[in-house]
């Protein structure tokens, strides 16, 4: 787990393939990293697998909550092809794993590094961040002004409004 500030971000993918604990060990160590935290953001591959189910069942096990705002971020061509169709299976198989989930809404989809146009997306909150050779070479630091992300942050304070509001 690393901390900066009050933001918390733990890899469960440093536990795969090698070890992957049982959902018993790992709810109350998922508890503690939760907190009192408002907003939980987990960093889960492009593919749903067993690191996504863990997290998932521990996180509906440690908050008694079950619900879900999506962010999928992909590239263009058929990484983005591939993520449209994936989104949509997302719901149903966190049903799969969490019988009782509340809700699993797509809050944005974010298509990075982008040369050119992509096209029609048929997905109405999208944020495309333009290719920026810069970002590609010394990657995302903080105070990197990237104003795309501005519209992210606009679409995931609405997401948490709605629920807020019952919406």
């Amino acid at each position: 787990m690393v901390t900066i500030g009050n933001l918390r971000v733990l890899n469960l993918t440093a536990l795969f393939p090698r070890y992957l604990p049982s959902l018993e060990r790992i709810v109350p160590e998922y508890k503690r990293v939760i907190g009192d935290a408002d907003i939980l953001i987990t960093d889960n591959p492009p593919n749903l697998d067993e690191i996504c189910e863990l997290e998932f069942k521990a996180y509906r096990l440690a908050t008694g909550e079950a619900h879900c705002n999506s962010v999928f971020v992909t590239t263009p061509g058929i990484a983005l092809r591939l993520t449209l169709t994936h989104m949509n299976e997302v719901p149903k198989i966190l049903r799969t794993w969490v019988p009782d989930l509340a809700y699993a809404k797509l809050t944005a989809l974010v298509i990075n590094m982008v040369k050119g146009e992509v096209g029609d997306i048929p997905v109405e909150r999208k944020v495309i961040i333009p290719f920026k050779n810069d970002l590609f070479y010394s990657g995302l630091r903080i105070g990197t002004e990237l104003v795309e992300i501005d519209q992210l942050v606009k679409y995931a304070e609405e997401a948490i409004e709605n629920n807020n509001s019952g919406k």
